[in-house]
């Protein structure tokens, strides 16, 4: 009983997809402008002085991630459909 009333919630939010990335956006920007106010107490180089730099950071670790996933590691890990044989 309890599994349908979640299905049923996670169905009717996936209506609601503008909304959540409205959301979402809203976030990254309040977390972004936290930055200018927020000084960083212990920035170990020049750059981490920059309100933007995490952000920044993690975006091209994220880019990077995707591109080595994506273009090195799958076609090691991809099989072809038909790898394991025929099911008959």
């Amino acid at each position: 009983m309890k599994e349908s009333r979640l299905g049923n919630w996670l169905e009717w939010q996936t209506t609601k997809t503008k909304v959540w990335l409205y959301l979402l956006y809203g976030v990254l920007a309040a977390l972004a402008m936290w930055g200018v106010v927020y000084e960083n107490h212990a920035p170990h180089f020049s750059i981490d002085k920059r309100y933007i730099f995490w952000a920044g950071f993690g975006w091209v670790c994220a880019v990077v991630m995707i591109f080595v996933l994506k273009k090195i590691v799958f076609p090691i890990l991809g099989k072809s459909e038909d790898f394991y044989g025929d099911d008959k």
